[in-house]
């Protein structure tokens, strides 16, 4: 009866090492597939506008000169 018991002892221990294990590896999976999704994601979205769009660009002389003016300015 106590070597029944040693193995069953025994067998539980490393069914416990497989059960982390496995929940470790499951965890590694979903974080990996969360990225992927991200990926995924961000490929999908519209791209921003250019930098400089030649048909929008100000003048050469713009500003010549220029001044900045604060009325009723509070700041707390």
């Amino acid at each position: 009866m106590p070597a029944i018991a040693g193995l069953a002892l025994s067998n539980a221990l490393q069914i416990m090492v497989f059960v982390q294990f496995s929940v470790r590896m499951w965890g590694e999976v979903n974080s990996q597939m969360s990225s992927v999704g991200q990926v995924d994601y961000y490929s999908r979205i519209d791209s921003e506008a250019p930098d400089l769009i030649p048909e929008k660009k100000p003048p050469i002389n713009w500003p010549s000169e220029g001044n900045i003016e604060f009325k009723d300015l509070v700041m707390r």
